[in-house]
């Protein structure tokens, strides 16, 4: 019971950073554009579907990159779109990035 408590207790801290890091984050973004490569739709039997992107490589990421994004962006993505990524420095100094596709164009690549 100790045990479980404990794992509770970790994973509320975990995300209770992870949240207020990105919540009360006032920094300014880093932007770097890259492209929208794939989209995809996970469906689950048991839960709601998740909505994903691959992203061709940008900034200090050299690879493409699958990122989970609201269904509601999900449905303005085109593939082949030129997006930018918004990198912000954090709370607790730890880096978070999200997908800006307001006012961007698709690419001709």
């Amino acid at each position: 019971m100790y045990g479980l408590l404990l794992l509770n207790i970790l994973l509320y801290s975990y995300g209770g950073t992870y949240g207020i890091n990105c919540l009360f984050d006032d920094s300014k973004p880093y932007v770097f554009q890259t492209h929208i490569v794939e989209k995809h739709i996970n469906r689950h039997r048991k839960s709601a579907d998740t909505y994903s992107v691959i992203v061709s490589p940008w900034g200090h990421h050299h690879d493409n990159e699958n990122i989970s994004v609201s269904s509601e962006q999900y449905d303005r993505l085109v593939e082949g779109q030129l997006v930018n990524m918004d990198v912000k420095n954090g709370l607790f100094d730890i880096p978070w990035y999200y997908i800006d596709d307001a006012a961007q164009q698709t690419a001709d690549w």
